[in-house]
């Protein structure tokens, strides 16, 4: 506050414009007592550093070649990379986990996972086949797109494919992949949705919504949304505090 008086004489003209009026010193020791610390962010951003995976579902970084999962150079052409305290984590380009590597002092190197080996695309098709034919081989499209869009969770969309099949019947299955593919909802969670929705409304107590009212040409019903880590949340609620 004083300072800002020394001021007002030295280059200005020392009056008080407006109806400003300059607050004293002791009002502002007794603010002090009720303000709280600033929180501490981390502005320092580590900067994002993308990778191209290679054909043979390998990526370079610091002249070794690490290995990701087979296939994910079909479904993920280009991920990005995070060195932390001696260890590579290798991520989606939204951030979602794919594998990770302890960092080699060595130089061109081949560090390898031997999961990384495995073919697991067969074991997939296998379950898609018998799916399919346990519905009469009339879910094929529905299925396959399943399989190609999800393919990180096909498993265990197949397997609750399944419990939903043994649980309501064939026909009701079908019914409910006939919904699911008319709305471009390629997604058992969709089905399963349908089907309980369709044993709640079994006793008449609910009108039947047509399928028209549902948006589904639009293509704002249909973006890819991007998955941020829990670690993100919490950092914005400590922001907050």
């Amino acid at each position: 506050m004083q300072n800002c008086l020394e001021w007002l004489e030295r280059t200005a003209n020392a009056k008080v414009h407006g109806t400003t009026k300059l607050i004293p010193a002791e009002v502002f020791q007794e603010e002090r007592e009720y303000l709280r610390p600033l929180p501490v962010c981390d502005q320092v951003k580590r900067p994002v550093i993308c990778r191209t995976v290679r054909k043979d579902n390998t990526i370079i970084y610091d002249s070794n070649r690490y290995s990701v999962p087979l296939g994910t150079h079909t479904t993920q052409p280009e991920v990005r990379i995070e060195a932390l305290d001696g260890t590579l984590y290798i991520q989606t380009l939204f951030g979602e986990p794919i594998c990770e590597h302890r960092i080699s002092s060595g130089r061109g190197l081949l560090i390898q996972s031997q999961s990384h080996r495995r073919d697991r695309t067969s074991k997939l098709d296998k379950l898609l086949e018998e799916l399919d034919a346990e519905l009469n081989g009339r879910a094929t499209e529905f299925l396959t797109a399943i399989r190609v869009d999800k393919s990180r969770y096909a498993r265990d969309q197949f397997r609750l494919i399944h419990a939903l099949l043994d649980q309501y019947g064939i026909e009701a299955a079908l019914q409910a992949i006939g919904f699911c593919q008319r709305s471009r909802l390629y997604s058992a969670n969709t089905m399963r949705d349908y089907l309980e929705h369709q044993a709640a409304l079994s006793g008449g107590t609910q009108p039947v919504l047509p399928v028209s009212a549902i948006p589904v040409d639009d293509p704002k019903y249909h973006v890819t949304t991007q998955k941020r880590p829990l670690a993100a949340y919490a950092k914005v609620g400590d922001s907050r505090c």
